[in-house]
């Protein structure tokens, strides 16, 4: 739980959201990262919170699904964060995902920071007319 408290605490320094939205931003960098996925589900059943299994699924949807996230406030989050760090490297990766017959691509640039990759900008790759 100390490490949800430190990133709340640095989230609230440089996002202007309210304090639920931090808490769950915190929650599910940490759960992310514990569980090793990106599976929305699988993230909020790493909660480390009360509540059932249904609840914290529909908080996670509820969040990318009602919040609007201010992209320049998260550049300026992360730009602050760099600042701070000795060595890291710029990465650029391509991901193809199918869902049913639609290839969905996408090219991310990212940090590489000690094994971990954070994105900080995404297109979405679109097949051109033959």
């Amino acid at each position: 739980m100390r490490h949800v408290l430190a990133l709340k605490t640095l989230f609230g320094k440089h996002l202007n959201w309210n304090g639920s939205r931090i808490t769950f931003l915190s929650l599910f960098i940490i759960s992310m990262l514990q569980e090793r996925t990106v599976n929305l589900t699988q993230i909020s059943n790493g909660f480390a919170t009360k509540g059932k299994r249904s609840g914290k699924i529909r908080r996670v949807e509820d969040f990318f699904r009602k919040f609007e996230i201010d992209y320049d406030e998260i550049a300026k989050l992360l730009s602050s964060l760099i600042e701070n760090l000795s060595k890291w490297t710029l990465t650029m990766d391509r991901t193809n995902w199918k869902f049913g017959k639609i290839n969905i691509n996408i090219l991310y640039l990212a940090i590489a920071y000690k094994s971990v990759a954070i994105p900080l900008f995404w297109a979405i790759l679109e097949k051109e007319d033959e």
